[in-house]
């Protein structure tokens, strides 16, 4: 797994740079009523990160092989998280 300024993240007071662990992450620059939304996303990322890699290892726990349901879903969220980590 690749690695990242660890979380939490917020978005600073000033509504478009997001900061981690006392340091900078990104200015998030786009259409003015967009911009607060995407600094909330990406200061969300490293949560939303933690909670889909749970999520996918429960999966993969229940489905065994049991279900190509849940195998399809193990297989997204496992996309996923590649996409971020690697």
């Amino acid at each position: 797994m690749s690695t990242h300024t660890p979380g939490p993240w917020a978005v600073h007071r000033d509504g478009y740079t997001i900061t981690g662990n006392r340091a900078f992450i990104a200015t998030c620059i786009a259409v003015p009523n967009e911009t607060a939304a995407n600094a909330r996303l990406i200061a969300a990322a490293p949560d939303l990160l933690d909670a889909l890699d749970r999520i996918r290892k429960d999966l993969q726990r229940m489905s065994d092989g049991y279900s190509a349901d849940l195998d399809v879903m193990v297989d997204v969220a496992r996309a996923a998280v590649a996409k971020a980590t690697e």
